[in-house]
């Protein structure tokens, strides 16, 4: 089981209030703070925690980098056995969808080609920044000699191209799973919401109001693909240069 970032707390009483102060890196999802924290135990704990670029700060002013809404990671997986990455193409069936010859200015959905164009954009990114961390293979096929994984993608909800500023709230909504591609053994499924008009923004570069339509999913796609890069990485214990530094929630 997952270690509570919270074991790296100390914590102060001051006239009976009580400070909390956690570990953090604004470069790092919190997902990936678990598992340096995971990596650290056992280890000069705080000095491993500080070569890792941690900070000790109380936790009201620990900022992470932005995450997905749910990660969940097979403890008993060994990534690093992996030699090859296959990604499915995107599912858009769950997806509500825009009638192409709608003329209701309140219907902000997708319609059936923008969805589909935005669903290969997707598997293409998610390809393009894996690869550094895996080898993509693009044919199935290629996965029957090595061991390897699987990367199923839906999308299911896109809406709101950002026309005018947060006049409709684009919202990205996404469900993930990896699997082994020979046993089907689940090894990691992800789940995200990203509504670009919330008040306290968690990509700097994403402005909607002044981009091109969709450019806000394609923005937040790049951070889907590049989280899971993030997080991978980490668990095959590799060196991975994130695309989203500094961009914190």
């Amino acid at each position: 089981m997952i270690k509570s970032l919270f074991l790296a707390t100390l914590v102060f009483c001051i006239y009976g209030c009580v400070t909390t102060k956690v570990y953090y890196n604004s470069d790092k999802m919190l997902e990936e703070a678990r598992i340096d924290q995971e990596n650290c135990a056992g280890k000069e704990y705080a000095k491993c925690m500080a070569n890792k670029g941690y900070r000790l700060a109380p936790e009201a002013k620990a900022k992470f980098k932005k995450a997905f809404l749910r990660v969940w990671i097979n403890p008993g997986v060994d990534f690093k056995k992996y030699e090859a990455v296959f990604v499915e193409n995107v599912d858009i069936s769950e997806a509500a969808l825009k009638n192409q010859h709608s003329l209701n200015p309140l219907d902000q959905h997708a319609t059936k080609e923008e969805a589909e164009n935005i669903a290969l954009y997707m598997q293409g990114k998610f390809r393009e920044i894996l690869w550094p961390v895996i080898p993509v293979e693009k044919d199935r096929v290629a996965l029957e000699s090595k061991p390897a994984m699987i990367i199923n993608l839906k999308l299911t909800e896109i809406s709101g191209p950002g026309q005018g500023k947060c006049l409709f709230n684009p919202v990205f909504c996404m469900e993930g799973k990896i699997i082994d591609s020979s046993t089907h053994e689940e090894l990691v499924t992800l789940l995200d919401k990203y509504e670009a008009c919330l008040p306290d923004k968690d990509i700097d570069s994403l402005k909607p109001a002044d981009t091109a339509q969709w450019q806000a999913a394609y923005t937040t796609i790049e951070l889907w693909a590049d989280n899971l890069a993030s997080i991978l990485a980490l668990k095959r214990n590799q060196a991975y240069n994130s695309l989203f530094r500094k961009k914190t929630f």
